[in-house]
């Protein structure tokens, strides 16, 4: 009583849909397939605050509790652990400032890490696109290939390519200065090379550029004059 609108909103939605269902696992396209009403439903649950208030759910167990709030006052979506003051996941997108997206550690002191982790199946991409209108960067672990791309939208090739060889050698430990090689221990040693591959398209420049300040080397592979030329800033022609 005393509010104009509800504090709590339960809603459900039902569909009816007809698809095709056929026996012995016939799908959809085969002829023998019978049309049948399918039912389905979204249910939606709104909590309502005030302007400037925090609407939110806690979830408890025991003595502990996490909470997800959407805070009013900051126009953040929140994610908090009871007894720290500090929220672990902070989603700020209000209008007319920049989105944000934060992880915060689970203490300030501590030797604890703060990880953010993509997961794809083995063989997969795990990959984080980077947007900004329709222009896009993605940084993709191309688990097939075993390598680590940035890309860029509309170039269907990595621009940048790191990869890491890993293989796995027997090799001799032991701490005998005289021991022969039959009385020291064989043991599986891990050995791996790197190579990292900057790409441009056929007649353009691959560069990397060294920078301390405003001074800077750069390597360019010149796709044009098919060199490799080494310059630095301030001089007209290569060094």
């Amino acid at each position: 009583t005393g509010l104009d609108m509800p504090i709590l909103t339960l809603a459900n939605h039902e569909v009816t849909s007809f698809g095709a269902v056929g026996d012995e696992g016939a799908r959809a396209r085969d002829l023998d397939g019978t049309l049948v009403p399918q039912h389905s439903w979204s249910s939606t649950m709104t909590l309502q605050a005030s302007r400037g208030g925090d609407a939110g759910i806690v979830l408890g167990a025991g003595g502990g509790a996490v909470s997800i709030n959407h805070v009013g006052s900051r126009g953040t979506l929140e994610i908090s652990r009871s007894g720290n003051p500090l929220p672990a996941l902070i989603l700020d997108s209000t209008p007319g400032k920049d989105t944000a997206l934060v992880l915060n550690p689970s203490n300030m002191t501590g030797e604890q890490d703060t990880v953010l982790s993509v997961t794809a199946p083995m063989l997969g991409e795990a990959q984080v696109v980077l947007a900004a209108g329709s222009e896009t960067f993605s940084l993709v672990h191309a688990g097939d290939q075993g390598t680590f791309n940035v890309m860029r939208g509309g170039i269907h090739s990595p621009i940048v390519s790191i990869a890491a060889d890993i293989s796995t050698q027997l090799d001799t430990m032991g701490n005998m200065e005289n021991a022969t090689l039959f009385e020291r221990a064989m043991l599986p040693q891990r050995q791996w090379s790197a190579s990292m591959s900057i790409a441009a398209s056929e007649g353009s420049d691959a560069k990397i550029v060294l920078l301390e300040g405003r001074n800077g080397y750069a390597i360019e592979h010149r796709g044009q004059e098919g060199l490799l030329a080494v310059t630095r800033t301030g001089l007209d022609m290569p060094i």
